[in-house]
C-alpha cells in the first residue's frame, strides 16, 4: 500500500493529480471498530468532532452528503 501512496504522491507532484490527503486507520490501534469514525473525522480535519463513535458516524455522514471538503481524501484502512 505504501508503494501505491508513494506513486500517487509522485503523480501529484508532477501535476497529474489534484492535491489529496491520506487518512490512515489501523484496526489494531482501535479499542472498538466504531472508533474508526472518530479517527476519520480527526484525519480529515472536520471541525465538528465527537468522541462518541455513533455521533461521529452521523457527523461523517452529513459531512460527506454536503460535499464541502477542500481536499480529496484517500483512506488507508488496515485490519478493519
Amino acid at each position: 500500500m505504501n508503494h501505491v501512496l508513494t506513486e500517487l504522491a509522485l503523480e501529484r507532484s508532477k501535476g497529474k493529480l489534484n492535491d489529496f490527503k491520506t487518512v490512515s486507520v489501523n484496526g489494531m490501534e482501535l479499542r472498538h471498530p466504531y472508533e474508526a469514525y472518530t479517527r476519520l473525522l480527526e484525519g480529515m480535519g472536520v471541525e465538528e468532532r465527537s468522541q462518541q463513535p455513533g455521533a461521529a458516524a452521523g457527523i461523517l455522514e452529513k459531512y460527506v452528503e454536503r460535499g464541502k471538503s477542500a481536499h480529496t481524501h484517500t483512506l488507508l484502512a488496515q485490519n478493519l
